[in-house]
């Protein structure tokens, strides 16, 4: 009301109103009928016939994000934090080039395993940021992955992440660490064989639902959490949860690593390279 009060007003006086506003319905009144000008990213500029996708922003986006894609030159997109240490951690344990570059970047977490959600975040920043280059990382999807502009989407082969370090011998790995180091539950050999035993229980309980433990379509992050349970009430060690997983690629041959997370890794060097090297102007203050 307020804003249509000072518009008639500068009409009939023949005047030109500039407002400065955070306000949503400032914009919202504004976008059919003014010249809406964003400071936002590296340059201000008119963004009244981008507002759709601005006003997403304005709910979305923050103010780290502009300048974190003004500063970088490029996003990358992932579900959450433990995605984020499981790449760090196969970077390092493949002595990747991308180790380095996943310490020192701007990630955003979608919390879910919906491209639309990367979608949607990119193009207000890119609106913001014509430049800007991004990569997607989804768990794998039931449907294919769109074509975005400026934006790369990419998904798992297998189920999630997890199922690349799930291995018969990452596991054994992980258990043969606590020989001689701490005393036995009653019943046991070694902590190889209680892990043994955690696996066989777990193979047999989901053939008896016709699933296979090692296939691509298995969650690996649920079952590794319940082997670790069971595996915790044979021994006695303090079970290990989700989020520290990637702890386990220490344990992972590197030989038996798949080389889909190569190819990823790559992916994710690549585009860190080219936008390090792609001219940009300084941050709009």
């Amino acid at each position: 009301e307020v804003f249509n009060i000072l518009s008639t007003t500068a009409e009939e006086l023949g005047s030109q109103l500039v407002i400065a506003s955070h306000s949503e319905v400032v914009l919202n009144e504004a976008a059919d009928r003014s010249v809406i000008m964003a400071f936002i990213g590296s340059q201000p500029r008119r963004v009244d016939e981008a507002y759709s996708q601005i006003r997403k922003a304005l709910c979305m986006i923050w103010f780290e994000d502009y300048y974190q894609a003004a500063l970088k030159g490029w996003v990358l997109y992932l579900e959450g934090a433990t995605d984020l240490a499981m790449l760090q951690a196969l970077a390092k344990r493949l002595e990747h080039k991308a180790a380095e570059v996943l310490n020192n970047t701007f990630i955003r977490y979608i919390n879910c395993n919906q491209p639309s959600q990367a979608r949607d975040h990119f193009a207000g920043l890119q609106a913001a940021e014509p430049s800007l280059r991004g990569l997607a990382l989804f768990d794998r999807l039931d449907r294919p992955l769109a074509v975005t502009p400026g934006l790369s989407e990419m998904m798992w082969r297998r189920r999630e992440i997890e199922n690349y370090i799930f291995t018969r011998e990452t596991l054994r790995n992980y258990a043969r660490t606590f020989e001689d180091d701490r005393p036995l539950l009653a019943g046991q050999s070694t902590m190889v064989g209680a892990m043994d035993e955690c696996l066989k229980e777990t193979e047999s309980y989901l053939a008896a639902r016709d699933k296979d433990l090692w296939s691509d379509d298995c969650r690996a992050s649920e079952e590794l959490e319940g082997l670790m349970k069971s595996f915790q009430n044979k021994t006695g060690l303090q079970t290990v949860r989700k989020k520290d997983f990637s702890f386990l690629v220490a344990h992972t041959p590197v030989e038996k690593i798949d080389p889909e997370v190569t190819e990823k890794l790559d992916a994710i060097a690549s585009l860190a390279e080219a936008a390090s090297s792609a001219p940009r102007q300084p941050f709009a203050k």
